[in-house]
């Protein structure tokens, strides 16, 4: 009688998920962020990012093993419901995932303190405001102090450095305050 018990409360867990989305066995854990479907489907979660375990280039971070581990316990094997299905430019799909006791694996992920992102705040507003207010144009160049001038000013060939403050190129991407050598033949 518990088996029946406990199997119409998997049925009455599974049916509830079937309602928002669509129900998904996790075969295998990739990372904290990314996992495989019985399927054969990858699944990216929406909304976080966990630290890498088997980056290209940066190899592992710290807290990606701890994020791969909670992945495993919170998901391998489970099913879970996918809400979602937008592709990432690996051709993964992005969704996200609710485990079958109701808490979305995010929340949990961040419960953990294992999402990069939590600490980056809004940076999408920060690089808005900063655009508004910063522009530059080739006249809107700061010279700095020279180096390596003459007693009329004029600087040798090892000549100066210029501050260029942020702006707002083209495509809508933000560079931020630099300095970098001065133009040849410019001196002051």
């Amino acid at each position: 009688m518990k088996t029946v018990g406990t199997m119409v409360g998997m049925l009455l867990v599974v049916g509830s998920l079937t309602v928002h989305g669509e129900p998904a066995v996790v075969e295998r854990v990739v990372d904290g962020d990314t996992f495989v479907t019985a399927d054969g489907t990858k699944v990216r979660v929406k909304a976080i990012d966990t630290p890498e375990t088997k980056h290209p280039a940066k190899g592992r971070e710290p807290g990606g093993e701890a994020a791969t581990q909670l992945a495993k316990e919170k998901l391998e094997g489970k099913t879970v419901l996918l809400e979602g299905d937008s592709k990432d430019k690996y051709g993964r799909r992005v969704a996200d995932v609710t485990l079958s006791d109701g808490e979305s694996y995010a929340e949990v992920v961040r419960a953990h303190g294992l999402d990069k992102n939590a600490d980056k705040g809004a940076p999408a507003k920060a690089a808005t405001e900063t655009v508004r207010t910063s522009c530059v144009t080739d006249t809107d160049r700061v010279a700095a102090p020279r180096t390596g001038s003459d007693s009329s000013g004029k600087a040798d060939a090892g000549g100066g450095r210029v501050a260029v403050r942020g702006y707002t190129r083209s495509n809508g991407t933000y560079v931020a305050p630099y300095t970098r050598s001065a133009p040849a033949g410019r001196g002051r």
